[in-house]
């Protein structure tokens, strides 16, 4: 479920214009790995395509119906040994490769988010400008708001429910399920 939080005339009115999204400009979804499509993993001792990873329960469905609805999906991670050909190979290994269009790692950009370089190579890798796109991520000040420093609008997926949202800054869902909910509203 979306949360509104306090001032919840003001988050609907922030949150009719992220719904807006996929209807307007958003063209392409950065989004996170660990800890949003996956159940985290720490890439420090081998390679991600080495380590046996689990999805989310939710993950395989909302990447579908986001690519369904026409969304270009680069992953967007901070990895300390995996490039991004590791990563591809762990997604393909999950089943879930074919959902993305680009992979952007930390290890290969040599910084990590949320680092504006980061963000701007996936912009660059996808062909977008930063209002083509929405991060989606579960690290606050990492995923949302270092995206959102260079103008990319986010969704914080909060699956701990440890964050209340009284932000105008992003729009915070319980469930990856959820996004293309969000989204398909004011699509059709």
């Amino acid at each position: 479920m979306v949360a509104f939080g306090t001032g919840d005339r003001q988050r609907l009115g922030f949150y009719r214009e992220i719904v807006r999204w996929g209807k307007v400009v958003k063209k392409g979804i950065l989004i996170d790995f660990g800890d949003t499509i996956i159940i985290q993993k720490v890439d420090d001792t081998a390679p991600l395509s080495m380590m046996k990873l689990n999805l989310f329960p939710d993950s395989f469905q909302a990447l579908s119906r986001l690519k369904d609805m026409g969304f270009n999906i680069i992953l967007v991670s901070n990895t300390t040994q995996s490039t991004s050909n590791d990563v591809k190979v762990a997604l393909e290994k999950l089943g879930i490769g074919h959902f993305f269009d680009a992979v952007v790692t930390s290890f290969d950009v040599g910084k990590e988010k949320p680092a504006r370089e980061m963000f701007m190579s996936a912009l660059e890798t996808a062909g977008l400008k930063p209002d083509e796109a929405l991060m989606v991520g579960d690290d606050l000040e990492k995923d949302i708001l270092g995206a959102k420093r260079i103008g990319i609008d986010g969704v914080l997926v909060d699956r701990k429910g440890e964050l209340i949202s009284n932000s105008e800054e992003y729009v915070r869902i319980d469930s990856l399920a959820e996004l293309p909910n969000i989204l398909k509203i004011h699509i059709e």
